[in-house]
């Protein structure tokens, strides 16, 4: 480890599922020791930025219990809002893609989550509701069909399934949307769709941007694939030691989850 890391670091991102939540089934918190240490991380005067694949508003419930506002970056990095909830940047999916995607799944059968101004709406697929609204706690709208909203612009867009079928998905419709969409499993029961140009890496670098801080100045931590670009970017990269193989391959160190309070031993030991 760089034993000037610590006094390097200006900005410090991280994922939340499997990073700094722990699923407790029906529902996710954050242990207290991650809390202070971020905390800690905030009063020295590093910019803490909660990172997820999320809606920015359940995001935000999280935020809330640090007891102290970062910046947010939300939909795996489609928006970014500052500190003070300014909106920096939103790039949703083109129309004619969503409307593709949405009309495949409404065919299928598929259960989809609709971003829209929000607000997720979906039809009510158990277990697929549930196991979405008990992850994330996100303001779901129930809809009798998804066809009304064809036209409609989406942040992002999410199918569930259980993982087989998922990848089947990923295989099939990866391909298909090369160039119109970023294509992703974040989970193993979900495929994502978001704009070519929103991933959390793109969206760490306007940030930055924003806030004046240099590349090198950046630690940031995650567990899944839609971390890959957010630790290439970052001067140093942390992955979940149970996380996708593909991102501990990026990592330049390997930290615990979040029930042994990996990240939080980590600001602890090197960064305070």
């Amino acid at each position: 480890m760089n034993p000037g890391i610590g006094l390097r670091c200006k900005l410090f991102v991280t994922d939340l599922d499997g990073t700094v939540l722990v699923d407790a089934g029906n529902g996710c918190f954050m242990p207290e020791r991650t809390k202070q240490a971020l905390g800690a991380l905030h009063a020295r005067g590093v910019h803490v930025v909660l990172a997820s694949g999320r809606m920015h508003e359940s995001i935000q419930v999280v935020a809330k219990s640090l007891g102290f506002q970062g910046a947010i970056i939300s939909y795996n990095g489609a928006m970014v809002r500052g500190a003070d909830g300014a909106l920096l940047s939103h790039t949703p999916l083109d129309t004619a893609v969503s409307d593709e995607v949405l009309s495949l799944a409404e065919a299928r059968g598929i259960p989809l989550n609709f971003y829209h101004q929000g607000k997720i709406h979906s039809r009510r697929f158990h277990p697929w509701w549930d196991l979405y609204e008990g992850r994330s706690s996100s303001p779901m709208h129930e809809e009798p069909s998804l066809l009304p909203f064809l036209g409609r612009q989406a942040t992002k867009l999410l199918m569930m399934s259980e993982g087989s079928v998922i990848r089947g998905l990923h295989a099939e419709l990866k391909p298909r949307f090369a160039g119109r969409a970023n294509v992703l499993i974040s989970s193993d029961e979900y495929l994502e769709f978001m704009s070519p140009l929103a991933d959390k890496g793109s969206a760490v670098e306007r940030l930055a941007a924003h806030l004046g801080v240099a590349r090198e100045e950046i630690v940031a931590v995650g567990d899944g694939n839609n971390d890959i670009e957010m630790l290439r970017y970052a001067g140093t990269g942390l992955a979940i030691a149970d996380g996708r193989q593909a991102l501990i391959d990026e990592a330049d160190h390997v930290v615990a989850g979040p029930g042994d309070h990996g990240v939080a031993d980590f600001i602890e030991r090197f960064l305070l």
